[in-house]
């Protein structure tokens, strides 16, 4: 089985998780999402859940894992369908970095079925992208490598760049653990040249990992 540091998990699933935060500024900023889900109610609150939880999971996971399951249980209850499939994605990433994998894997599948109730291509997508790093993760790279692929036709259809270029990535890291590195840099060169065309610099540093660590390597 591959092991790789579980924050590396958050960023191939979500590349935004891997700017760096200035810890004042990150401190106000939990302070204040705290406040807005204590003083809300409904969907306010749970959005203000939402995105504590995603913040909170670069430093405290268990504490993250405790908001997003009570911000489920009051989605369910509310029976507000999209913010349970968002969360449900967002607990999959978060046990993946627990390395609770079979859990990862039926959030995950739940927000993919919730999503699709919902028409909701993006998130389909999102789950089944994020899927393929669970799958990557227990050594089942082929199982990775479709879902993956699964989601970039996703993106393909509805044009979502930014989607498709973490996508790349994921397939390029996909291709280098089965042992097809042509295929991978091939892959990787055009996650770069996306992540360029996005202006997206920490994507762009993502990127390059991969790719100088495929350059050091003799391709067979």
């Amino acid at each position: 089985m591959k092991t790789w540091p579980p924050i590396l998990f958050a960023c191939l699933a979500l590349t935004a998780l891997c700017v760096p935060q200035k810890g004042l500024a990150q401190t106000t900023e939990l302070d204040s999402l705290q406040q807005a889900a204590d003083n809300s109610k409904d969907t306010t609150r749970i959005d203000a859940l939402i995105a504590l939880g995603r913040k909170l999971r670069r430093t405290d996971l268990k504490r993250a894992l405790e908001i997003q399951l009570m911000a489920s249980r009051e989605a369910e209850a509310g029976n507000y369908l999209s913010r349970q499939a968002k969360l449900h994605n967002d607990m999959g990433i978060s046990y993946g970095m627990q390395e609770d994998y079979p859990q990862a894997m039926e959030q995950l599948k739940l927000s993919m079925r919730l999503h699709a109730g919902q028409n909701n291509p993006m998130g389909i997508a999102d789950a089944y992208n994020n899927l393929g790093i669970v799958y990557k993760y227990i050594g089942d790279y082929p199982s990775g490598l479709n879902a993956h692929l699964e989601a970039l036709k996703i993106y393909d259809q509805i044009g979502e760049e930014s989607g498709r270029a973490v996508c790349l990535l994921n397939i390029g890291v996909a291709y280098d653990l089965m042992k097809e590195p042509q295929k991978a840099l091939e892959i990787f060169e055009q996650a770069l040249k996306l992540k360029i065309a996005l202006k997206d610099e920490p994507g762009r540093a993502l990127v390059r990992w991969p790719l100088r660590d495929r350059a050091a390597r003799p391709v067979p």
